[in-house]
């Protein structure tokens, strides 16, 4: 038999275009490695919000494939949509990778360095699809684009990660249209950004109009002829675009309504000339390993390599590039970066709110446009000017001269060791210019010189990463579960029905979600108004976008219905019994804890909460005692005499006993044969409703006795359900606000598309 034989040339574009997947998900472990990141150290992966939020996501991801309701999670603060959460932070298909680690931290390392070798196959597979072929410098730009700043000091966004993967595939689907090509890479590359993260494909899609607009300028006259040329292709450019939206819109659809409901139901666009960084901050970013943090008032991280700058440079350098391209490109890049330093385009780009941290989220498409025109330039160097060389020179004996400006905010070691890189890089890109014969050899130099960069970059980021944010020691995690769980595993045991729990000790906001308990803490960009201020007004510390269990207060306990209390020994409140104990932890009862249902009387809907005012860094500050409110709305709930003497700021527990023994025996008989549906049964008497502490949302579908009924909204932002005296069975589903739309428009979209392409495939058959 003879044997198949590869095409050598076949072969070698196969081994360029893995490697170009392979070198920067390497060098990434490498600098993981040298920072002591688990397994390599005793750092562990996580930190800043991948430590606060996500990896309790992660990890309750993992237990929706046990069994765990996907529309609504009482592990979300009081109870709350968990399909927005989902849909906004969890979709990646690449999350599917988390099942097959049985340590958390490990599988997120392992997704983290797929997405980053992933992002640079994409950057090669895109100069594939425009007629480069692969080859060893592949190699050295997928790893500029994979392993640049924007990427490190993302890192542990993971959610956002997916877009440097997909971008580069959507680009060259808009550049085929451009070209009267066919449309199905770019519908089905975006479709799949919709479906990863649809925040970030709102920047993926004002990039595409943004780039739709700059090929129209480089390759146009603007003639007649080529303006309807350029009308047409964007009739089809919008017609592809939503098509690619429309399969997403199970997603997208009912997560805009979720985001709505909370800290963006306000959207804020200043019209101003404001800056967000100054200019020399900006030109800082430019050196090897600068960090500066997250917050609002750094510069953007745009480095992806010396060489990228010195390339970008040289673009307006070849002569083989008409002036009209530079211009286009000259202004193209000049608005990208005003898009950062602008504080009003600033906002435009983030969906027209201002991100609490991590500013200039949409950076990787600049870089992406950065290193476009650097592979120009590489490609094209045979048409580079001599002029570029002494302007270089010059820039270098400029940075030197001035360097006591730039030593003031930059190490040292960093300072020179970026001018070094700077000087060898242009010593390579001479010897390719003017030494072609040997190109190969200094090819594998300038390649050397990349990774060395990038890997050094990359060490740095992580470094800087952790002075600012400080990562999590290796063993935190696993430490917490095994002082928690065992502890919330007691309290089921010792509970049939719904309870709450809170642990004054917790390692995250979302801890609940990680130890499957349900509290009233949470941080997510997806918590409702109606979950944050009942509690804010309690007193229970609370921000635009999160709320946090710091200390157990008696009338608040029971009210919200905290049955158990975790905290150290010392820490215990005296009135709460000891049910168990682990370690330096230990779990005690508060028998006074409401029901999540239970009657209560008319006039409390009339009794208004604390007035809570936002400061500067969004905390809800209270305006009065939030105790003399609880106080009024347990009174008025109840009927009996109020149990908290504002003069004297004592509570009188055996009047607080009394409130609350009154309330639960009015409590409501309840089974969650799911997290999203409650049914059972309960008894009103004259002038009473059904009281809860579920937060109002209007997600909600409530029958009493079969017949539909409105809720009634009190305590800021809480259920209370209206019935009349008498026994009665109550049933209550909840099912996202724009879920079936967006399912009917995903299924419908989904089938025409199937059938296009079918037929399309039909007709060229």
């Amino acid at each position: 038999m003879s044997k198949c034989k590869i095409d050598p040339l076949r072969r070698k574009r196969g081994f360029y275009t893995l490697a170009s997947f392979a070198l920067p998900a390497l060098l990434f472990l490498i600098a993981a490695a040298f920072f002591g990141i688990a397994p390599f150290g005793d750092k562990s992966i996580l930190v800043c919000d991948l430590s606060g939020q996500y990896v309790d996501f992660f990890s309750y991801y993992r237990e929706l494939f046990s069994g765990q309701t996907l529309f609504y999670s009482w592990q979300k603060g009081l109870g709350g949509n968990f399909y927005g959460v989902f849909c906004y932070y969890l979709t990646s298909p690449l999350n599917l990778i988390l099942l097959l680690f049985s340590q958390i931290e490990t599988g997120i390392l392992v997704l983290t360095t797929l997405k980053i070798g992933l992002a640079g196959l994409s950057f090669t597979v895109y100069w594939q699809l425009r007629g480069r072929r692969p080859c060893l410098s592949s190699c050295m730009f997928a790893v500029m684009y994979a392993l640049c700043s924007y990427t490190l000091a993302n890192s542990f966004n993971l959610l956002w990660l997916d877009a440097l993967s997909l971008l580069p595939l959507i680009l060259a689907g808009l550049e085929r249209i451009f070209l009267n090509k066919s449309a199905s890479l770019f519908i089905i590359s975006l479709a799949l950004m919709t479906i990863s993260n649809f925040y970030m494909t709102y920047m993926v899609a004002l990039f595409c109009i943004c780039y739709f607009a700059y090929l129209s300028v480089i390759h146009c006259t603007f003639c007649r002829k080529d303006l309807h040329f350029i009308a047409g292709r964007l009739i089809k450019t919008a017609t592809s675009a939503i098509l690619g939206l429309l399969p997403g819109a199970i997603i997208w659809l009912p997560t805009l309504f979720s985001l709505l409901q909370g800290k963006s139901s306000t959207l804020a666009m200043p019209i101003t000339l404001g800056k967000n960084f100054s200019l020399f901050a900006g030109g800082l970013k430019l050196f090897l390993g600068r960090y500066d943090g997250v917050g609002n008032v750094t510069a953007p991280y745009f480095y992806c390599g010396i060489l990228a700058s010195l390339l970008v440079l040289g673009f307006f350098f070849l002569r083989s590039v008409a002036r009209k391209e530079k211009i286009a490109v000259g202004v193209f890049l000049v608005f990208l970066f005003f898009s950062f330093y602008n504080v009003t385009l600033h906002i435009i780009w983030h969906m027209f709110a201002k991100p609490n941290a991590f500013p200039y989220r949409f950076g990787f498409v600049f870089i992406f446009f950065v290193l476009l025109l650097a592979v120009r330039t590489y490609d094209n160097l045979s048409s580079l000017s001599p002029f570029f060389f002494p302007v270089c020179g010059a820039t270098f004996i400029l940075l030197l001269l001035f360097r006591s400006h730039f030593l003031q905010l930059l190490e040292p070691k960093l300072f020179y060791t970026s001018l070094f890189l700077f000087a060898c890089c242009t010593a390579a890109v001479f010897l390719l210019r003017y030494k072609p014969q040997a190109r190969k050899l200094w090819a594998l130099l300038l390649v050397g010189i990349v990774c060395a960069d990038l890997l050094a970059n990359a060490y740095l980021m992580l470094r800087g990463a952790d002075h600012f944010l400080v990562y999590d020691n290796a063993t935190a995690y696993s430490a917490s579960e095994a002082q928690v769980k065992p502890l919330v595993e007691k309290a089921k045991e010792e509970e049939t029905g719904f309870f709450r729990l809170e642990n004054l000790n917790k390692r995250s906001y979302n801890e609940p979600f990680s130890f499957l308990y349900s509290g009233v803490s949470h941080f997510s960009s997806m918590l409702e108004k109606n979950c944050i201020l009942p509690l804010a007004s309690a007193g229970i510390y609370s921000r635009s976008f999160s709320s946090l269990y710091t200390a157990s207060e008696p009338m608040a306990d029971s009210f919200w219905g905290i049955r158990y209390l975790i905290s150290k020994a010392e820490d215990a409140p005296a009135e709460y019994p000891v049910v168990a104990t682990n370690g330096a932890s230990v779990l005690t009862r508060n028998d006074l804890a409401l029901p999540l249902l239970f009657a209560g009387n008319h006039p409390a809907l009339s009794i208004v909460p604390t007035a809570v005012t936002k400061n500067e860094i969004e905390e809800l500050i209270p305006n009065s005692d939030p105790k003399v409110y609880l106080s009024a709305l347990l009174s008025a709930l109840s009927g009996q005499a109020e149990c908290y003497d504002a003069a004297q700021g004592l509570i009188n527990q055996e009047q607080l006993a009394l409130i609350c023994t009154t309330l639960q025996q009015g409590g409501a008989e309840i089974a969650m044969p799911h997290s999203n549906r409650i049914t059972g049964q309960f008894t009103l008497a004259e002038g009473q409703l059904l009281f809860s502490t579920i937060p109002y949302d209007e997600g909600w579908t409530i029958q009493v006795d079969g017949a539909k009924v409105s809720p009634q909204i009190y305590a800021n932002g809480c259920l209370a359900i209206p019935a009349g005296p008498g026994l009665h069975t109550l049933e209550m589903h909840y099912l996202p606000k724009g879920f079936v739309m967006g399912s009917v428009l995903s299924g419908g979209s989904i089938l025409g598309l199937v059938a296009w392409f079918a037929y399309s495939r039909r007709k060229r058959a």
